[in-house]
């Protein structure tokens, strides 16, 4: 079943793991739609795609990333890409690849909670993962090394996940793969916006990171070193939230640079 507001149609229902970046995406549209640049007429509706998808993949052959787009066709014939992703919009500007879809193509953060008023108090749980399948073997060993009591969550989202963020200390992101390394950010700044400390595998170059507004919040380390960056966050944890969320915070501006115009 599809929906129109403000000659903004989409689907009234979507994958509940996905629905909360679909419907706020959504929303930056219909609240926004007299102020966009893109604005068509009523009956000239045009196609918006979101990519859900790693673009940066590194290839262990090449020692080098290459470009990788699932549903080519559909994003090429759309009128507009949404990326939950600044990583993704930057790695297809650097190949120099497919400049039709360059022109077309925009992030728009994942900023869905947009919680303002968040604390360090009441956090009873000490490190979450939100890992679907927690049985793929790195992800496995990562927390078979934990140095404390852990919780992983496989099917979390809408208000039950943000309950979830909003009780951890510790969020802790790696890749599934060796080679996907598109940041996971539809996972770690809902939480940062719910005040977690994210503790992220650190398997790109600096410049790539640094595409990432919140780059400075993120606690960045190697897949090795992560059980020990753990356990000194644990025994630090006042002093690293508040260097993380009162000094260094630039979630804020998040927001109003999600408008497209």
């Amino acid at each position: 079943m599809i929906n129109i507001r403000n000659n903004i149609a989409y689907l009234n229902k979507f994958d509940p793991m996905l629905a909360d970046y679909y419907y706020y995406v959504v929303e930056i549209f219909v609240n926004n739609y007299n102020k966009l640049s893109i604005c068509c007429d009523y009956q000239d509706f045009k196609r918006v795609e979101i990519n859900w998808e790693h673009f940066l993949v590194w290839n262990n052959l090449t020692g080098a990333y290459i470009l990788r787009i699932c549903r080519l066709e559909e994003l090429l014939k759309a009128y507009m890409v949404i990326d939950y992703s600044p990583i993704n919009v930057y790695h297809l500007k650097s190949t120099g690849l497919y400049p039709e879809l360059q022109k077309k193509h925009y992030c728009i953060h994942p900023c869905f909670f947009g919680n303002n008023n968040i604390s360090k108090e009441g956090r009873t749980i000490n490190t979450l993962t939100t890992f679907y399948n927690p049985d793929i073997p790195r992800r496995r060993e990562l927390i078979k090394r934990l140095p404390i009591e852990h919780k992983n969550v496989q099917t979390c989202y809408g208000e039950y996940l943000q309950e979830l963020y909003s009780i951890t200390k510790i969020l802790i992101n790696i890749g599934q793969t060796d080679y996907h390394h598109t940041f996971e950010s539809l996972r770690c700044l809902p939480a940062l916006q719910e005040g977690c400390i994210i503790i992220s595998e650190k398997n790109t170059s600096e410049l790539i990171r640094e595409q990432l507004p919140y780059n400075n919040m993120i606690i960045w380390c190697e897949l090795k070193d992560i059980h020990k960056c753990v356990e000194n966050v644990i025994k630090n944890y006042d002093a690293v939230w508040d260097e993380i969320f009162i000094k260094n915070n630039s979630l804020d501006k998040l927001n109003v640079n999600n408008m497209l115009y």
